[in-house]
């Protein structure tokens, strides 16, 4: 993840502020929160990685099963963290997640980290700029006691677009977070138009 340039001239305009590690996989799709303090990224291993953009107590990382195929797509629902994967194979995944997005709280820096941080304000306060990369690395099954106090995911429902034998697959999609339509392109030309997270049909075409 870089820091993108702003207004301001700066020496260094595109800066890498952190590097993730999740998937075994080649990344397919992302999304971010309507906030950006969280992101999304679904894998061709079939897992979906939840990834916090800052340094929250509560949520570094947070990975998702549930798929038999390669992630197509990965939406944010509007002002949640609750999240609605798709696979190749035509399934989507509803999960909720048991926390807010005003429910993340920052981590408070200890030990040599709180020593480095002072240093680097006063490096900062005397005019030189450091930069520092960070590096997160997720695991697929952490700890038990990782897992005590953080985020949790649960998954509520799972739907499949193939039915009646019409086995087809996922090429594309696209969610609309405020009025909560999902559309979904296949590979034989139809599209679908779904309301969320009912999953009720709306319309076909063919």
């Amino acid at each position: 993840m870089y820091h993108a340039p702003g207004r301001k001239r700066e020496f260094n305009a595109f800066v890498l502020d952190k590097t993730y590690f999740g998937p075994y996989d080649e990344t397919t799709c992302i999304d971010w929160t309507d906030d950006s303090r969280c992101f999304a990224v679904g894998s061709k291993d079939m897992s979906t990685w939840v990834f916090g953009a800052e340094r929250w107590d509560n949520l570094i990382y947070y990975a998702l099963g549930g798929h038999k195929d390669a992630i197509v797509a990965c939406f944010f629902e509007s002002s949640s963290l609750d999240l609605y994967t798709l696979s190749q194979d035509g399934a989507l995944c509803v999960w909720q997640c048991d926390t807010p997005p005003e429910g993340l709280r920052l981590k408070a820096p200890t030990g040599w980290r709180a020593d480095l941080l002072q240093a680097a304000a006063e490096e900062k306060e005397d005019g030189e700029e450091g930069e520092e990369e960070t590096t997160v690395r997720g695991k697929a099954t952490p700890a038990a006691e990782e897992q005590q106090g953080k985020v949790r995911y649960s998954r509520l429902a799972k739907y499949f677009f193939n039915k009646e034998g019409d086995f087809n697959k996922l090429t594309a999609a696209a969610y609309h977070k405020k009025t909560h339509l999902l559309v979904t392109g296949f590979a034989s030309g139809i599209f679908h138009l779904h309301e969320l997270p009912e999953f009720n049909l709306i319309h076909s075409l063919r």
